[in-house]
Parts: structure tokens; C-alpha cells; sequence
């Protein structure tokens, strides 16, 4: 079995690229975001219509349980990403922006994750098919935290590509999604810190979380900063991805998730003179293309494979569909434009910097990836939330660039 797993992987690899690519750019073509097409090449290749057409090759190619090494390699590639945008993540540097950015974030998230938690009540009522055998505080809290993500690495290449990372909408838009990828990534570790301490001894497992915590905040920057000069500089690059990838291990193993050591070591990593030095960097920059060309699209397409849209049969699970898109958007949208016309923004502005907010993306299905993954949601829902995730970030190219016609002045830098 584990050979058969091993000369099918390259061909699964190889089909998935090309179908994601392929699909990657013709969303490029209409004014998407690649994620929308690779998202899309998963879909295809999974059981909604390749296992619908062709069940018999699906069967072979992309049954769930015959592609671990499949995941494995994105989940891989995830993490250096995940590192990589840890290691970035600065507070300083904005100036006045900053407590702009903070309110706009703070209601951004807010508003979107009451109305999660609201629906979260409702579906409760629905027995087994929307949630797995959970707390119903963690389901809660799940949902509400699923419809308050924004996709930063999303909208900043969305930004990058309209020019305008530079402008003011820019530079106030990337700030607070920033800010609340980093509230979203602290209340997931709450979530799988509880969700991890149900199963076993309570203060066991939270002990545990606290000390891997604790090691990480005091010891990453010391641990690096004393290596680092006492370590060849033809090593270091290897030094420090066996020190993160030995981050990934412990998170997982204390019952938190790998996206989530690899993103705190990288936070961490930071600040030492490692995380500041040019050989750092020197191998971010060389891995980026092979990350976001390859691992990526294969992370994404994954994603895809898991969705089941033979489980939408009745109009009911449509119509859910419609309710969880209005309640994402109204949540992220109103809440971000309250707080921007509170900022004394004009109505445009305002309403630019929720429509930007409403992209959801990377974020949205690593969060739904490990909702599943850990039995938070059921299929039914996780197929919902990742349709909820292509509709949204599709809708914000075609709302911006209406307002961008409407109101040149958006582009003011």
C-alpha cells in the first residue's frame, strides 16, 4: 500500500499543478485571483464532478484516504509560508496608521464573529450535520472566528496588481487585515488549546500548551541569537528550518496545529538578530517562487478535493449557503465601514475598505482545513464555508474595481 501511495503521488502531484495552474491563470484572465481557479482545479478533481463523471478514476486517483502524501506536501510548503509571514509580521513601522488600522481591524472582527457565533446557535439546533461531537462554546467560537478571517497575503497581492499597495486605502487597509489575522490566529489557539484539553486532563494539556508557549515567547530569540554567530553561515539556512520544523512538531504534539507553530516561530524568530539577517531573507526569497508556485497550489487544490457538493441536494443547504454569505459580508463589510465613516472617512473610502476587508482566501481555508481536520465541523459545513470563501473573494475585484471607476480619488497616494 505504502508503494502504491508513492508511485501514485508524483502523477497526483503533477495532475493537480497542472489543473490548478492552468485554471490559476484563466482566473487571472478575468480579473480574479489565481486562489480562485486553484481552489476551483480541487473541486473539479474531486468527487462534486471528476468522482461524478469519472468515478472509477477518481476512485483511484483521489480517494481522501489515499492522499496523506498528497496533504503532507502541502502542509509542508504551508508551514515555510506560515513562517515566512510570521517572521514579517511587525507592528512598528505604521505610525499614525496604526490606531486607525487597530479600529478598523477590532470592528472588522468583532462584528463578523457575533454574527458567526448567532449562526453557530442556530445550526447547534440541527443536531450532527453541521457540527462534530464538540463543545457547543467551541463550535461557537469556531464559526464566529471562520466569518471574521480576512486574507491579508490574499489582498496584498490583489492590492500589489491594482497599484494600490502605495495609496492611502492601501496603506490602511493592510495594516488592519494584518491585525486581524493576528487576533484570528490568537483566538484559534484558545480554541485548539480548549478543544485539546477536552480529550484528555485538563490541567495536563493546558500545562503543556502554556510551557510550549512560554519556550517559544523567552527561548526562540535567545536560542538563535546565541547560535547564530557560533554556526557557519553555509548552515545557518538549515539550522534554522530544523528549528522550525522542530516548532511544527512540539505544536502539534501538545494538541495546537502545525500552521500555528510554524507562525509563532516565525513571530518569534523576528526578533533575534536570525530572523533579522540577510541570509534569512536570502532563503525566504528563494523559496517564495517554489512556495507559492508549488506547495501552495497544491495546498489549495486539497482544499478543493474536500468539498462535496452532492451533500447540497436540498434547497435548504442553498439557501444556507446565501445566509452564510450575507452574514460573512454584512459582519466584515458593516463593520469595517462603521468603524472607517467613525474615522471621519468619506462614504467611498468606507465602503473600499470593507469591500478590500471581505477577502477571505489562504487564512480562511487553513481555519476550515483544521475545523475539519479536528472533527469542529462536519463535511456538510466545511463545504458551505470553502464555497462561502471563493464567493466572497470573488466578489471583491469586480465591487473595487466599480468604485475605483466611480471614484478615481481612491487611488490618491
Amino acid at each position: 500500500m505504502n508503494l502504491d501511495l508513492l508511485v501514485l503521488l508524483p502523477f497526483q502531484i503533477g495532475l493537480v499543478l497542472l489543473t490548478a495552474h492552468a485554471l490559476g491563470a484563466l482566473a487571472q484572465q478575468v480579473g480574479q485571483p489565481r486562489l480562485i481557479g486553484q481552489m476551483t482545479a480541487g473541486l473539479l478533481l474531486g468527487p462534486s464532478v471528476l468522482g461524478t463523471l469519472w468515478p472509477e478514476v477518481h476512485g483511484v486517483l483521489f480517494i481522501r484516504g489515499q492522499t496523506p502524501l498528497l496533504a503532507l506536501v502541502g502542509q509542508v510548503g504551508l508551514s515555510l509560508f506560515m513562517f515566512g509571514m510570521g517572521l514579517e509580521f511587525r507592528l512598528s513601522g505604521w505610525g499614525e496608521l496604526l490606531p486607525k488600522a487597530l479600529r478598523i481591524a477590532t470592528s472588522g472582527f468583532v462584528l463578523p464573529f457575533l454574527l458567526g457565533c448567532a449562526l453557530a446557535l442556530l445550526l447547534l439546533e440541527g443536531g450532527a450535520e453541521y457540527f462534530g461531537a464538540v463543545p457547543p462554546f467551541i463550535a461557537t467560537c469556531f464559526l464566529g472566528l471562520a466569518l471574521a478571517v480576512t486574507a491579508f497575503p490574499v489582498l496584498a497581492r490583489m492590492l500589489q496588481e491594482y497599484g494600490s499597495i502605495h495609496s492611502r486605502l492601501g496603506k490602511l487597509v493592510l495594516p488592519s487585515a494584518s491585525l486581524g489575522d493576528g487576533a484570528a490566529w490568537i483566538v484559534l489557539t484558545i480554541i485548539l488549546a480548549l478543544l485539546s484539553a477536552g480529550t484528555g486532563t485538563l490541567a495536563l494539556e493546558l500545562i503543556l500548551i502554556a510551557l510550549y508557549l512560554v519556550l517559544l515567547g523567552l527561548g526562540t530569540q535567545p536560542l538563535l541569537n546565541w547560535l547564530w554567530p557560533r554556526v557557519a553561515e553555509a548552515v545557518r539556512s538549515f539550522v534554522l528550518l530544523a528549528l522550525l520544523f522542530v516548532s511544527v512538531y512540539l505544536s502539534e504534539k501538545v494538541g495546537l496545529h502545525a500552521v500555528l507553530g510554524a507562525f509563532l516561530f516565525g513571530l518569534c524568530a523576528g526578533r533575534s538578530e536570525a530572523g533579522r539577517s540577510t541570509v534569512t531573507h536570502t532563503l525566504l526569497k528563494r523559496l517564495e517562487p517554489f512556495i507559492l508556485n508549488f506547495f501552495l497550489p497544491l495546498y489549495f487544490a486539497y482544499a478543493g478535493l474536500g468539498v462535496t457538493l452532492g451533500q447540497l441536494s436540498q434547497p435548504s443547504a442553498w439557501s444556507l449557503l446565501l445566509l452564510i454569505v450575507f452574514l460573512a459580508s454584512l459582519g466584515k463589510v458593516g463593520g469595517c465601514f462603521w468603524a472607517a465613516r467613525a474615522l471621519h472617512m468619506t462614504v467611498p473610502l468606507a465602503l473600499a475598505v470593507g469591500v478590500l476587508m471581505n477577502t477571505r482566501g489562504l487564512m480562511e481555508l487553513v481555519l476550515l482545513h483544521i475545523g475539519f481536520e479536528r472533527g469542529i465541523i462536519t463535511q456538510k459545513l466545511y463545504t458551505l464555508m470553502v464555497l462561502m470563501t471563493l464567493i466572497t473573494t470573488a466578489l471583491t475585484p469586480p465591487l473595487f474595481t466599480a468604485l475605483r471607476r466611480r471614484f478615481p480619488q481612491l487611488e490618491v497616494n
